[in-house]
């Protein structure tokens, strides 16, 4: 799953036999090993984190004039 917070949260129990765990990364510091197509998936999704960034630097320097 790829999102973006602002503050990382605590996530609530798992259940062991559907997930071994989990945690926080950002792009620059993946796990390994990672999923085969999380290339492919993460090309097709950036332009919409870009879209994302952009806009709250945006509303960000309107808010700040």
């Amino acid at each position: 799953m790829v999102g973006y917070v602002d503050n990382e949260f605590k996530v609530p129990n798992l259940k062991l036999d559907e997930n071994d765990s989990y945690g926080w990364f950002s792009k620059n510091n993946l796990p390994s090993p990672i999923h085969p197509k999380w290339s492919s998936t993460y090309e097709f999704i950036k332009p919409l984190l870009d879209l994302r960034e952009a806009i709250k630097k945006n509303f960000n320097k309107l808010i700040n004039e």
